[in-house]
């Protein structure tokens, strides 16, 4: 599949919420859960929701899929000291699925969350966060912020709002992010508050 998000000219500034899209998507298309948050700019969790809340059939498990039943996990990680990330790219499939699969198993995981640092992406409302988990710690920002500290620095973005120029939450471009102080942000919302 090609690596690439949607235009917000085509489907919309939430379309992961729009039920004909997900269904071209996810039955016509025969995409993957996985491969539908990565189009649509979301995470996987955020595409899993919608297709249960709009009551599709839950596609069988693909055939990139089941490699991760025919391999002893047990092994794999225990005494082969992969992680369950290492794990999913020699099986072709995501970490949720070797994950899920080891909770089946009764494989317990090493401490913490799998013993090492993980950074992965997510959404919420439509925005991205990027989340660290270091053991029983996670740590969780939003993308736009995150880049609006390197476009313009700490110090201009830390006690500020950053806004999306064109509202699209997920178009986390450079040259859509705008620094906002709180009551300007207010009344770019509310003009008639002012």
């Amino acid at each position: 599949m090609q690596s690439q998000k949607i235009s917000t000219e085509q489907y919309g500034s939430s379309p992961w919420q729009d039920r004909e899209i997900l269904k071209e998507l996810y039955h016509e298309k025969d995409l993957t859960q996985e491969e539908i948050a990565e189009l649509l700019g979301c995470g996987e969790g955020t595409v899993n929701r919608w297709v249960h809340k709009f009551d599709f059939e839950v596609n069988p498990i693909g055939s990139t899929n089941e490699t991760i039943r025919e391999v002893d996990l047990d092994t794999l990680y225990w005494e082969e000291g992969l992680s369950q990330k290492e794990i999913a790219e020699k099986c072709d499939c995501s970490v949720a699925l070797v994950s899920k699969q080891m909770s089946e198993q009764n494989i317990p995981v090493r401490g913490g969350y799998d013993g090492e640092m993980t950074v992965y992406t997510g959404s919420q409302q439509g925005y991205q966060r990027m989340y660290v988990r270091d053991g029983d710690s996670t740590k969780k920002c939003l993308v736009h912020r995150l880049i609006a500290v390197a476009e313009y620095g700490y110090d201009e973005v830390v006690d500020n709002v950053v806004h999306h120029i064109n509202e699209v939450k997920w178009d986390n471009r450079p040259s859509n992010l705008t620094v906002m102080s709180n009551a300007e942000h207010a009344s770019h919302h509310h003009p008639s508050n002012q």
